[in-house]
Parts: C-alpha cells; structure tokens; sequence
C-alpha cells in the first residue's frame, strides 16, 4: 500500500512538473522574463514560494501558480488557497494555470477558480484562472498588445 501512495505522488510530482516546465516554455517563446519559486509570506503568515513571478515589458508583474491533476484528491480543497495567495501576493495579475484531466471530469472546480477571480478582480489588481492553452493565449496576447503600444 506505501508503495502504491510513493507511485502516486511520484506520478503528481512528475505531472506538475511538466506543466511548470510548458508554462516555463510559453514564457521564453514570449520573451517575458520570470523567476521561479519566488518567496512570499502566504495567509497563513508563513514562507511559501509562487510557482513564477514574471514581469512584461511594459512592468506588469504577474505572479503563476500552476495545479495539475489527473484523478481526484486533495487539490480541490487547496484551490482557494492558491486563489487567496494569488489575492495576497505582491503583483499586478495573478493567474492559476489548471491542466489535467481531473479539471475536465469536474469543471466544477475551474468554474469556481473563475468566477472567485472575477469576483475578486479589482481596478488594481487582476485575478485569472485558466486552462494551459488559454495561458499561452493570454501571454500571447499581452505581450502582442504591449509591444504594438
């Protein structure tokens, strides 16, 4: 049974890791510098790290959490957590990356990422929740609209 949980969470560990590594690839094609595992101090007032904290060229700073998830489990109790350190940390945009087929069978949870985002959205500040591909196309677009201003 140990090592059926080890495989799983070897299996997440990997799977997140390819999403960081596309969102990573979308931030190089678009020339958008970044840094990875940025520090913060989370809601709870402790040190966490943010996934990426990148910065377009006209100084929009966003900060990207990324989930993946392939079956159910424990990620749909951390998503208001995420969106709530997205809320909190020290940037302009804050965007949640969800991928994963667990995402598709329970769109419920994209839904309420989205519309706790919308909710939230301020004159100041930014919050998204979106799909990989809608990410790239997001990036896409900024750095598009930014460069021709």
């Amino acid at each position: 049974m140990t090592t059926k949980t080890t495989n799983q969470g070897g299996l997440a560990v990997k799977s997140g890791k390819l999403l960081e590594n596309a969102i990573e690839d979308i931030l190089k094609q678009s020339d958008v510098e970044y840094v990875t595992q940025k520090p913060f101090e989370s809601v709870y007032g402790k040190t966490s790290r943010m996934d990426f904290y990148a910065t377009l060229s006209d100084g929009t700073r966003i900060a990207i959490e990324s989930k993946n998830q392939n079956v159910g489990g424990t990620v749909d109790e951390k998503m208001p957590y995420v969106m709530l350190n997205l809320q909190k940390f020290d940037a302009d945009v804050g965007i949640l990356v969800m991928d994963g087929t667990h995402f598709e069978n329970v769109p419920q949870i994209k839904n309420w990422a989205k519309q706790f985002a919308h909710d939230f959205t301020t004159r100041t500040k930014l919050l998204k929740a979106m799909s990989l591909e809608e990410f790239k196309e997001w990036i896409i677009e900024q750095t598009e609209t930014r460069c021709a201003a």
